[in-house]
């Protein structure tokens, strides 16, 4: 059942399952990683690896943006946008 505040446009709905039974910080560092760890690699890949056009796209420091990458354990191989799958032997972009 939808409560008053799920008409919101633009808002994902999320259900109970994926929320789980965990404290609302831990919730909240948990979402925000996956945000940042999504995030960034988008950015990454979209200015093909260049760290000085990821971070105006993102609109924060470069020394920000290192720091991020390091938080979240990005390394060289993401910023060419590339990684190998080795399922397949072939090298595709990481989205």
């Amino acid at each position: 059942m939808a409560g008053p505040y799920d008409v919101i446009i633009g808002l994902p709905q999320v259900t109970g399952d994926e929320l789980g039974d965990e404290p609302y910080y831990a919730a909240r560092d948990r979402v925000v990683a996956a945000f940042e760890l999504r995030y960034l690699t988008h950015v990454l890949v979209q200015s093909g690896g260049n760290m000085s056009r990821a971070a105006r796209v993102a609109g924060v420091d470069r020394t920000t943006l290192y720091r991020l990458l390091k938080r979240h354990g990005l390394g060289r191989e993401v910023l060419s946008g590339l990684e190998a799958r080795p399922e397949n032997g072939k090298t595709q972009p990481v989205l």
